[in-house]
């Protein structure tokens, strides 16, 4: 009986813990930081290549996400083997004029590098408080 009462004691105070914690941090969130993926129907963020014509599908950055986040900004960096790399960077998640270009001529031997790729809540434009998320890399063939 008295180990009971021990234990009860003590469940109370883990509970009691945590409640003050909740009360004290309540922005604390358990939820994970989004993904960034490429919106795109043929990408598969498990293969780094894909065809010019699947890559031509593309329309910008796109998340996975289990709360409200939205894309922020990203850069596209070309690197390609005939030419100086190229570096356009991107308000919001959909590509802008510049990166529906390079995207439309890409060739074979391209690499396309999708790198500082920041989320936020809508509405949010304090960028100190964006989310710095996963690059990507796709190679033209």
């Amino acid at each position: 009986m008295l180990s009971q009462s021990i234990f009860s004691v003590k469940i109370l105070k883990i509970t009691l813990l945590l409640a003050i914690a909740w009360l004290a941090f309540p922005s604390i969130s358990l939820a994970q930081d989004p993904v960034a993926v490429l919106d795109n129907p043929a990408y598969d963020s498990a293969k780094t290549k894909m065809s010019a014509a699947d890559f031509a599908k593309s329309k910008g950055v796109a998340l996975i996400t289990d709360g409200e986040y939205q894309v922020a900004e990203f850069a596209i960096v070309v690197v390609s083997k005939m030419n100086d790399p190229v570096e356009v960077r991107i308000r919001d998640g959909a590509f802008n004029d510049k990166a529906q270009k390079l995207v439309a001529n890409a060739k074979p031997g391209d690499t396309f590098y999708f790198e500082n790729i920041r989320a936020k809540q809508p509405g949010n434009e304090d960028e100190s408080e964006w989310v710095k998320l996963n690059s990507m890399v796709v190679k033209i063939e």
